[in-house]
């Protein structure tokens, strides 16, 4: 009679997997959710840090709302802690754990801040452009800090494309 040797439970239980096929992450990526369960098509998304006023600041005085998942299947490695998706990011003040919640903005919110946002920026260069500060910051760069080129002031681009 042949001796044929029985697997070990350890050798059993080593070939199975721990990770899940399919998961709702990307192994390494801590900011990774579930893209399948996001409405890119509507929504633009965000992590906030979780620092003294910015929740507020961005669901209060901004058009971000907390993402909500009480299945947990956005943020499977998530914090786990209610309905909220979040996870931990870092250590915040006092060595406590800082978190950082997913939050959402509708596309068209989203796209008319950034052009606001474009727009004063694009203000701003042409003042630089002139020589010329404007706004609140302008008395910060007067008088003998401000330094305009004889020929003006010329802004190239040396990226490389």
């Amino acid at each position: 009679m042949a001796d044929t040797a029985r697997p070990t439970r350890a050798d059993e239980v080593r070939k199975e997997r721990r990770r899940k096929r399919g998961s709702t992450i990307i192994t390494g990526q801590k900011l990774g959710v579930n893209e399948a369960l996001l409405d890119r098509k509507n929504f633009e998304y965000r992590w906030i840090n979780d620092k003294p006023g910015r929740i507020n600041a961005m669901t209060t005085d901004d058009d971000w709302d907390l993402v909500t998942d009480p299945s947990k299947a956005v943020k499977g490695d998530g914090t786990n802690e209610g309905a909220l998706v979040s996870i931990n990011v870092g250590t915040g003040e006092n060595n406590q754990p800082l978190k950082a919640y997913l939050a959402r903005k509708a596309k068209d919110l989203y796209a008319e801040d950034q052009d606001e946002k474009r727009e004063n920026l694009d203000r701003m260069m042409g003042a630089i452009k002139r020589g010329k500060q404007e706004g609140p910051e302008a008395h910060e760069l007067a008088g003998h800090r401000s330094y305009v080129p004889e020929g003006g002031i010329t802004i190239q681009d040396d990226r490389r494309r």
